[in-house]
């Protein structure tokens, strides 16, 4: 019986939770930046700002499918869908995982994987570049563990459509330092070392080819190099986006953390003391009372905000996660370096390393890329962390050690399950009710927010009801500024500029003069507009330029003012 139960948890009843854990909130929160900016999009493709659609383009394929299914023209609908690629990335790793480690341990480490992810499951360029990554991952582990050049090359494949999702995932081909490991450590023939090689190389460029014929195909031939020289300006309107501060931001976010492994070391370390110098003596007593000194670490912590219960803000796991991904990076290290661990396990060791060193190389995120991209860290994780402390449970003095580790584990799993249940992006970062809703829009149906958000975007939609349905039904346009794109798809009015979120840094406001002049010149009807005055960063030199810009536009085509909510303006 015993081993039955076991048999239907691991087979049933772990995978049924890893499927339906990411769908659970899929009603919960209306945001109108990143939540809907895919969404636009995904409505207006392949119309819809040129340059973004062609640097994201097999993610922008995608969305214009899953819109297009029963119920993806709506924003639980379309949660649905992109949420079971989360589903389908923890399973695709506990299956993988569970012959490697305890499924328990497999299993708590994807259920805290999912509940870290922060970044709308909408924002389909963000995951599915997760996903390929994760699945080239899996497949070359595959490849090299089994000699099986099919796998090698679908893993090629997977890092090559990655690409095509999201230029700066040209960086994920640093898998390939696996191969090399690998066959060094197997002592393969450098003549088979370079077949391993070619065959991800011709994968890689197989999946390039096919999503570059596609690009130049609907767009022109010139379009992706178009593309890349729109690109390339981008750290010339944004200095985030630059490649040293990328890299920067990435070791800084390693830096101001380290103060709290430091912290974490050194209380481990005191009471490695406390037991060595009185060895065979009291020590159920010295162990009562190094336990009994946790809560007080953890009231330290707490103090200093690295433990909070404000789990409706990323900032209540981020130090976590920090956290975590030392212990990744030091565990696998250990695994590298230790002539106990198999060659396989190695392998794994060192592909989680490269996983982690990549995911944030591309964003101007910091490491909270890192983030929404543990579903191999944080089970492999757990695994060597679990592995270390049977090692240690055979010595002598090792009692404050192993009591760390699963002070810390308890407590990241802790906070990743309150940020996992309550969190949701923008919305209700201050713990705010969600029961509220906003009538008359189908596309927010069975969507709650908080009463106050709903309150600011209700008159917005009543107004729509009664005034522009019929101008968007004749292919009016909408111009918005403010953070918020997400008016756009709502009401289903193309973009009325080339970048579907105009006040963001990587529309140069040289750009938006010239698309303003253009709406002037143009014999159809002026856009409607909706801005978010309280949203817009005029201490911001390119953002107040082009708020700037806007201001001029509305006066010159003698727009008038028709709704002022005090949040939301309408003009026509």
């Amino acid at each position: 019986m015993k081993d039955r139960t076991k048999r239907i948890f691991i087979q049933y009843l772990f995978p049924a939770a890893l499927l339906l854990y990411p769908l659970l909130k899929i009603t919960q929160g209306i945001e109108l930046t990143d939540t809907c900016y895919g969404l636009v999009n995904y409505r207006f493709f392949p119309e819809a700002g040129q340059e973004w659609t062609v640097a994201t383009y097999l993610a922008n394929v995608l969305g214009a499918f899953l819109i297009r299914l029963p119920f993806g023209d709506s924003l639980v609908g379309m949660r649905f869908y992109t949420g079971l690629i989360v589903s389908c990335m923890a399973l695709l790793s506990y299956f993988f995982l569970k012959g490697k480690m305890p499924p328990w341990i497999a299993f708590l480490g994807e259920m805290a994987a999912i509940s870290l992810c922060w970044i709308p499951t909408t924002s389909l360029y963000n995951y599915l570049t997760f996903a390929l990554f994760l699945c080239g991952t899996v497949f070359l582990y595959r490849g090299l563990v089994w000699q099986k050049r099919f796998w090698m090359g679908l893993a090629g494949v997977c890092l090559g459509a990655s690409v095509i999702t999201r230029l700066p995932n040209i960086l994920e081909c640093g898998l390939i330092v696996a191969v090399f490991y690998y066959g060094i450590v197997k002592k393969k023939p450098a003549k088979e070392i370079w077949k391993d090689v070619g065959v991800c190389a011709a994968g890689f460029f197989a999946a390039f080819a096919a999503g570059f014929l596609a690009i130049s195909l609907q767009f022109g031939f010139d379009a992706y190099g178009q593309m890349l020289a729109g690109l390339s300006g981008y750290s010339g309107t944004d200095a985030t986006y630059s490649p040293f501060s990328m890299l920067t931001s990435v070791f800084g976010a390693y830096v101001r953390s380290f103060k709290w492994v430091l912290l974490i070391v050194v209380a481990a370390s005191m009471g490695t003391v406390l037991f060595i110098l009185f060895p065979g003596k009291l020590e159920k007593t010295k162990a009562a009372v190094y336990v009994c000194m946790l809560p007080v670490l953890l009231r330290f912590l707490w103090g200093r905000g690295m433990f909070n219960f404000q789990y409706a803000f990323y900032w209540s796991v981020f130090e976590w996660m920090m956290v975590l991904l030392y212990a990744a990076v030091g565990l696998c290290v250990w695994a590298l370096l230790d002539k106990r661990m198999f060659r396989r396990d190695k392998l794994l060791a060192l592909l989680v390393l490269l996983v982690i060193a990549i995911t944030p190389i591309g964003s101007n995120n910091e490491t909270y890329p890192n983030m929404n991209n543990l579903f191999l860290a944080a089970p492999v994780t757990f695994w060597l962390g679990y592995r270390v402390w049977i090692l240690l449970r055979a010595k002598k003095g090792t009692f404050a050690v192993r009591a760390m580790m699963v002070f810390v584990g308890a407590v990241f799993l802790v906070q990743s399950a309150g940020f996992g249940g309550r969190a949701v992006f923008r919305d209700s970062i201050e713990g705010q009710k969600r029961g509220s809703v906003v009538t008359g829009c189908e596309k927010l149906a069975g969507a709650r927010t908080n009463r106050a958000n709903a309150e600011a975007i209700q008159p917005v939609v009543d107004y729509y009801n009664e005034n522009l349905r019929d101008d968007a039904e004749r292919g009016r346009k909408l111009l918005t500024f403010g953070d918020v794109p997400g008016f756009c798809w709502m009401f289903d009015m193309a973009p009325a500029l080339s970048h579907d979120w105009p006040d963001m840094n990587t529309y140069p406001a040289e750009t938006m003069r010239a698309d303003l002049e253009k709406l002037e010149q143009m014999d159809s009807e002026n856009p409607a507009v909706i801005l978010c005055p309280g949203k817009v960063e005029t201490e911001d030199a390119q953002e107040a330029e082009k708020w700037a810009l806007l201001q001029e536009f509305l006066e010159a085509n003698a727009y008038e003012l028709r709704l002022d909510n005090g949040v939301y303006q309408i003009y026509e």
